[in-house]
């Protein structure tokens, strides 16, 4: 009896020694996100808490992006890695619409999300996830019916999309300035890994540094800005102009936003470039017919400065058909006695005139995302004429400016 008890503590004692083996491996890493984009240039307008400016290191803190994540196990075989490419079929199933917030502590600015929502690094270098990130976020999927023009981007799974379960967005142009929002839209992370668990960084994909998934945001709308008005007056030197508004009529106000991934171009750490693609622009249902005018300011000041909040941010889309800028204004004329008879009908006062001009016959058949629209308007009396400057968005070539401190 003695003997068979010390057999049974001794197995019992190297059962032990064994578990504890086990739990020297590492700990699970949580995943963890921060983003970088290129320079914008100029500073971008957009709903007033939203506003990005050029030069910055951060996103808005207290504002979020939001997360889609796609988990692909590895193949049965045991030495195939998982990939996006494998699967015709892909799903967030790891994240979906997953709010990740901007924090500042200190002066230091941070991305984190709920612990409850905590997802980890696999413990191995084949099984893969793929990110793709949007801002601003917004907790609402489009799921059919009627828009939202209270919350511009809706994000939607796009099952049209050629690799199903990539994530389109309806954007809805707001009639209020200070609603628009600076639309951006990440890279895909492709097959991601973080090659954690042999302390071996060169193992397999990874574009997660310390656990961090990086985001290369693009600006996915259109910037469009009336540069300046002048008043050709001719033979009229005594005409005061006043300008009421301008608009932009006929153009989309709702459209669909198709990422597209570009797999052969994927880098060494597993980001793929992203096309953003607007295949829909249209006039909205909800826009009734008699309200259709987009309004838009001057974006510059007397001294060329510009003035951010007047930009609009508009759908990359073809002109559609009869799509025109107007200007809608005051013309007075006012003669001093010395000129004239006060009695007399030479002075007069005409309210709310209207010039058009078709935005198609200025060489532009429409707006491409990521590029500036400069309009500088030139009127008289009779006629209007435009030109129109154009300039990528992103003019600091692949300079990192927000960039979250590692």
């Amino acid at each position: 009896m003695i003997k068979k008890l010390l057999i049974s503590l001794l197995l019992a004692f190297g059962l032990y020694s064994c578990a504890k083996i086990d739990l020297v491996d590492p700990e699970p890493e949580r995943i963890g996100f921060s983003w970088y984009t290129y320079s914008a240039g100029d500073a971008t307008k957009a709903y007033t808490d939203y506003f990005v400016e050029s030069g910055t290191t951060h996103l808005p803190a207290g504002k979020q992006f939001g997360v889609f994540g796609f988990f692909h196990p590895q193949a049965a075989d045991g030495v195939t890695p998982g990939s996006w490419e494998d699967s015709n079929r892909n799903h967030p199933n790891l994240f979906f619409n997953q709010p990740v917030t901007v924090v500042n502590e200190g002066g230091t600015y941070s991305c984190t999300y709920p612990e409850a929502d905590s997802r980890f690094w696999p413990r191995n270098t084949l099984d893969r996830i793929s990110f793709i990130a949007y801002y601003p976020y917004n907790p609402a999927l489009y799921n059919g019916g009627e828009h939202d023009p209270n919350a511009p981007v809706e994000p939607v799974l796009d099952d049209r999309n050629a690799r199903n379960g990539m994530v389109g967005f309806w954007y809805t142009v707001p009639f209020e300035d200070s609603k628009q929002v600076d639309f951006m839209v990440s890279d895909l992370c492709m097959d991601q890994s973080k090659a954690l668990w042999n302390n071996d960084a060169t193992v397999g994909l990874t574009g997660a540094e310390n656990g961090k998934v990086k985001f290369n945001f693009h600006h996915a709308l259109s910037q469009v800005r009336v540069k300046s008005v002048d008043f050709v007056q001719g033979n009229n030197p005594d005409l005061e102009l006043k300008i009421n508004h301008i608009s932009f009529k006929g153009v989309a106000v709702l459209g669909f936003c198709r990422p597209w991934a570009d797999s052969t171009r994927t880098d060494a750490k597993g980001r793929t470039p992203v096309e953003i693609r607007w295949p829909v622009g249209n006039l909205s249902p909800r826009r009734p017919n008699n309200t259709p005018d987009v309004l838009a300011h001057v974006c510059y000041d007397e001294h060329d400065a510009l003035i951010p909040e007047n930009i609009l941010l508009m759908i990359p889309h073809q002109f559609l058909p009869g799509s025109t800028i107007t200007v809608n204004f005051d013309v007075e004329r006012k003669l001093h006695d010395s000129q004239s008879d006060p009695n007399s009908n030479e002075n007069y006062l005409y309210k709310n005139c209207e010039l058009s001009a078709t935005l198609t016959n200025y060489k532009l058949s429409g707006w491409e995302p990521g590029y500036i629209y400069n309009y500088k308007i030139t009127l008289d009396l009779k006629k209007i004429e435009i030109d129109t400057e154009v300039e990528p968005w992103l003019t600091g070539g692949d300079d990192v400016i927000l960039q979250e401190p590692d």
